[in-house]
């Protein structure tokens, strides 16, 4: 694994709290602020596709019908393919009124989303392009790093990071002539970025000749950020 360390901003001063370091408590010590981080680049392991139904209705009941059984065509042929997650979304019914003057009864709408979550790209891209024939619009599509495999880099960017830290807190001590006691505070924050997204326009279906919605996953950045109060000396003689 590849890992890169970003150097952190420092700066020493003698003024309490104007700046990144400052006086400590005890006489003659100051305080030191670093901050430093590492990253690397991991291949998503997980693909989640969000599905929309809709229908439409003079009343009610119509789309609301219409909706449940599409929901439960859907979700059986999800279920019938290994290794996919499923969750149901929201589930909306909306009375829309038509425009003044119009002569036009209101229409009702119903809709709701499925999302679908799977380590198998190939079978959920091509099980997501049979539910797009069948009618269901794309909502979004996007490449995700699990929790598991973040966690298993983790233990190793922390301690790229800390190393990194201290070696800076080390080349600070060397040219200012102080020397190290230990950390006032440390800090410790992974930062997660968020998915690629390939969002799909409303509505937006395909018809049944329609392939298969196409994806390529790009790896992405995993990074954690590091931040220490140091605390610094005069040196003692010997």
């Amino acid at each position: 694994m590849r890992a890169f360390l970003w150097a952190g901003s420092l700066a020493l001063c003698l003024v309490a709290g104007t700046g990144s370091a400052a006086l400590a408590e005890e006489p003659g010590q100051t305080i030191l602020t670093l901050h430093e981080s590492a990253e690397t680049l991991i291949s998503p392991d997980v693909l989640n596709v969000t599905l929309r139904i809709e229908a439409e209705g003079a009343d009610a009941a119509t789309p609301q019908k219409a909706l449940n059984r599409a929901v439960a065509a859907a979700l059986a042929k999800a279920r019938a393919v290994d290794g996919v997650t499923i969750a149901t979304g929201p589930y909306y019914t909306s009375r829309n009124e038509p425009q003044a003057k119009s002569s036009a009864a209101p229409l009702w709408r119903a809709s709701q989303t499925i999302d679908l979550t799977s380590r198998r790209f190939d079978a959920l891209l091509a099980l997501a392009g049979e539910l797009q024939s069948d009618g269901l619009a794309m909502v979004g599509m996007s490449y995700q790093v699990s929790p598991q495999a973040r966690a298993g880099v983790h233990e190793t960017l922390v301690t790229e990071a800390f190393s990194a830290l201290r070696q800076e807190a080390t080349l600070v001590a060397r040219a200012t002539g102080l020397s190290i006691v230990g950390y006032k505070t440390l800090s410790l924050s992974p930062t997660a970025r968020p998915p690629v997204m390939m969002k799909a326009a409303r509505g937006m279906a395909m018809s049944a000749e329609a392939i298969a919605p196409q994806g390529e996953a790009a790896a992405q950045p995993v990074r954690v950020d590091v931040d220490a109060e140091v605390i610094l000396e005069l040196r003692r003689a010997p």
